[in-house]
Parts: structure tokens; C-alpha cells; sequence
């Protein structure tokens, strides 16, 4: 982070006009999209799991509600849910989590299958970039980029498996029924920690939106190359950049759910400030986000085949 915060300040003094409009857009996307979408989910998603915990259900319905939840929610919705759901105790800081079998095999599998992008962005946004040229080309693409999170999960757990971790199990107390709940469950709490939450993406997206527009304008690179340091940098932009490719839909549109899947530094970043937290490999995690965005390409190009 620190040389990306470097590259960024260096970016801004040598061109500050075009890190200034880099800002702008990033913020009029956060304003205008991101935040209206994903705040209300993030804040009634976590509600949500928290009643559920609150209740005595954790160990049957907790995770498979975090893990569904998290996946139709997108980044970092998703990651905040799992991180909420398998956080750990440490120090004195108390308790910040409420399951008290949380296996290691379990919370990497779900971190790699959490970490979506958001369903409206892959089912409207990417078609709309494409031109919407073919039929169900939101379906196709969702499909895929939904399908690959949940191989790349299995995958994960199989590799830590492989790997001989441990299939450690945190000690930590579970809520008792009818015991009061503990500050992460409190609704205004909820809506204080999301809004930071939200400023916190704002925050990511106007640093790699500006080190993106930076790189960029200061090289001539070939479509292609841009194209790619875009998506792998952040992934909305990279999209765009991918969607004016002179290419065949089918291939645009598997390039495309591929760089969202992968979901590029930007996401890569949010996501980790929760998962670490709950103590995911980040390593593992990164490797899976390369191995779903592989898979997403090939499973869209057989989709347009179908």
C-alpha cells in the first residue's frame, strides 16, 4: 500500500488535472451507484445475520445465510458479513464474533466464494457496455461469474486440505438466547460501521481509479495492455476499457465477467481490510480470485456457445 500511495502522490503532482478528474469520476461513481445500491444491503444483511445468530440458529443457518447473503451482496459486502460472522478474540478486545466452530477449511472456501461483484453491476452494467447487442447476456455473464466464485471456493477448501492445515476451531463463546447482544448487533452501530464502511470503498476506488488514470496517461500502450493494467487495477474501469476492444461479443463479454470476477486491486484491497480480520490467507484468497477469473472466462465463452 505504501507504494501505491507513492506512485499515487507522484501522479497527482505530474499530472494534477487528470488525477483531479480521476477523483471526480470515481466519487460521482461511488456517489451515484455504489453507495445507493450497497449501503441499504449492508446494513440490513448484517441485521439480518445477526437476528439469526441472536436466536440460537448460528451453527445450522448462520453461515450458509453469511455465505448466500454475501455472494448476492457483492464487494465488500460480503467479505464485511463473513469477517462479522468468523471474527475472533483477540487480546481484550472481547468477543467480536458468535460462532464458536468457525473451521479454517470453511472460512477460506467462503471468502473465495464471497467476494462477488455486485449482481446488478454483472446482470445490467457489463451488457450495457457491451451494447446489448445479444440476448441474455447478463444472464450468461452472472451465471458464470457466480458459478466460478463457488468452484474456486471448493477448490480452496480442497487445497487447504491438500495443504495440511489444521481445521482449527476458535474458542470463543456463542451468544446465549436471550442474552443481550453485543454492539455489533446493534442497529445504529450497524449503520455507523457500514457508512465507514462505504467511505472506506469511496476511499480505495479514487486511489487506484487515479493511480489507473495516471499509469495511463503518461505511457502509450497498445488497447490491449491498457485494457489489462485497467481491470487488474480496478475493474469497472478496466471493463469499460475492455468493452471498446475491437473483438466479437462473446469474447468482449468473457474478457469482461473475467476482469469482475478477478475483481482487481480496488475490490482486492477492500475485501481484505474485513477478511483479514478473521485471519483468511490472503495468499489463497488471491490465488483463488486469479483461478475464478479463469474460470469465468471460459465458462462465458461456453455459455455463448450454448
Amino acid at each position: 500500500m505504501i507504494i501505491v500511495l507513492s506512485v499515487c502522490l507522484g501522479l497527482i503532482i505530474i499530472n494534477p488535472a487528470a488525477s483531479i478528474t480521476a477523483a471526480r469520476n470515481a466519487s460521482l461513481v461511488w456517489a451515484q451507484t455504489v453507495m445507493p445500491s450497497l449501503f441499504p444491503y449492508m446494513v440490513l444483511t448484517q441485521l439480518l445475520t445477526g437476528h439469526i445468530r441472536k436466536r440460537g440458529f448460528a451453527d445450522k443457518f448462520a453461515l450458509p445465510v453469511t455465505v448466500l447473503l454475501g455472494m448476492l451482496g457483492g464487494s465488500p459486502s460480503g467479505a464485511k458479513l463473513l469477517a462479522n460472522h468468523f471474527s475472533l478474540r483477540i487480546g481484550n478486545h472481547g468477543l467480536g464474533g458468535v460462532n464458536s466452530n468457525a473451521s479454517r477449511r470453511a472460512l477460506q472456501s467462503a471468502s473465495a466464494m464471497v467476494t462477488t461483484a455486485s449482481p446488478m453491476f454483472m446482470i445490467a452494467s457489463l451488457p450495457a457496455m457491451l451494447g446489448g447487442t445479444a440476448a441474455y447476456d447478463g444472464v450468461r455473464i452472472f451465471a458464470a461469474h457466480m458459478l466460478a466464485n463457488i468452484v474456486a471456493g471448493g477448490v480452496c477448501y480442497l487445497s487447504v486440505r491438500i495443504m495440511r492445515q489444521k481445521d482449527e476451531r476458535t474458542e470463543i463463546a456463542p451468544i446465549v438466547k436471550g442474552r443481550e447482544a453485543p454492539s455489533v448487533d446493534s442497529f445504529f452501530e450497524i449503520i455507523r460501521n457500514s457508512a465507514t464502511s462505504m467511505l472506506a470503498v469511496c476511499g480505495a476506488m479514487i486511489i487506484f481509479g487515479v493511480l489507473t488514470s495516471g499509469l495511463l496517461s503518461i505511457m502509450s500502450l497498445p488497447d490491449y495492455v491498457a485494457a489489462t493494467i485497467a481491470s487488474v487495477l480496478e475493474m469497472a474501469g478496466g471493463c469499460a476499457k475492455i468493452a471498446t476492444l475491437p473483438l466479437a461479443t462473446p469474447p468482449r463479454a468473457a474478457l469482461m465477467c473475467a476482469a469482475a470476477t478477478f475483481g482487481g486491486m480496488s475490490i482486492f484491497v477492500q475485501n481484505a481490510a474485513y477478511l483479514q480480520t478473521a485471519r483468511v490467507n490472503m495468499k489463497v484468497q488471491f490465488a483463488a480470485k486469479i483461478l475464478a477469473g479463469i474460470m469465468a472466462f471460459g465458462l462465458t465463452m461456453m455459455f455463448y456457445l450454448l
